[in-house]
């Protein structure tokens, strides 16, 4: 089944992915709503962080 929710259908599809493995899966990602709805369905999460650096000069 499809969802709306482009997340929701990821985080699906690696909770069907870990029964199958029969192992965790790892969800990676920069997007921070990602990583909290990942974490609330049980899933191990690395939230990635971008270092802007310094402003440019003007």
């Amino acid at each position: 089944m499809r969802h709306d929710i482009p997340d929701e259908e990821i985080i699906d599809r690696a909770l069907s992915t870990e029964l199958l493995a029969g192992r965790p899966v790892t969800v990676v990602t920069y997007d921070t709503g990602m990583a909290m709805r990942a974490k609330a369905a049980g899933l191990q999460v690395v939230k990635l962080e971008h270092k802007l650096g310094d402003e440019p000069k003007q």
